[in-house]
């Protein structure tokens, strides 16, 4: 629960910024940029609002997961078969941190930085949604009329945020069942 701190702290930055732009994005403009600029801000907010949502729905989505595991755990189940897949996500996040983790030789200074963090969060519904016990996840926009893209300078984490989701991915495709198949293409441009 205390990753939900992200998308809370990432909701509030986009308030301050959007009580910081407000005015002057308009400043010196002509009454028809000015509503350009304007309709362009208030889209741009929209658009970062939503991906806090999609932040927080990943989350939240863990959350849930996680108590699922738990049960099984404790051997509180009922029905372990379903505890088990609504138990994968959970599962497929902390393989997919520990993977890294290894990775990085368990070193301290190391790890998620937070937008690579936030963009795998965003992503666990999309994958989960797959699974008939996480369908209530599935969103249209996000799951197929979207395209996820990230950019920062050479060397600034794009790769991790990107495998990190695969990874992912793949552990969950794993613990939900599937043997085969393609779980993502990537497609790296060279310029």
């Amino acid at each position: 629960s205390r990753l939900l701190e992200l998308p809370r702290e990432y909701l509030a930055w986009i308030d301050r910024q959007e009580a910081r732009l407000t005015g002057t994005v308009t400043a010196g403009l002509q009454p028809e940029d000015a509503a350009i600029e304007t309709a362009r801000l208030r889209k741009d907010i929209a658009a970062q609002r939503a991906e806090a949502r999609y932040i927080e729905r990943g989350v939240e989505l863990l959350i849930a997961s996680k108590k699922a595991a738990d049960a099984l755990a404790a051997d509180n189940a009922g029905d372990r078969r379903e505890l088990e897949r609504r138990a994968a996500p959970w599962r497929a996040w902390t393989m997919t941190n520990e993977a890294f983790a290894l990775r990085d030789a368990f070193d301290p200074s190391r790890g998620w930085r937070l937008f690579q963090m936030a963009f795998v969060l965003a992503h666990v519904p999309v994958f989960a949604s797959r699974m008939d016990e996480w369908r209530e996840a599935h969103d249209p926009l996000l799951d197929e009329d979207g395209v996820s893209l990230l950019y920062f300078p050479t060397g600034g984490g794009k790769s991790e945020a990107f495998y990190g989701t695969l990874l992912f991915a793949m552990f969950l495709d794993r613990l939900r069942g599937k043997d085969r198949g393609i779980t993502s293409m990537i497609r790296y441009p060279l310029r």
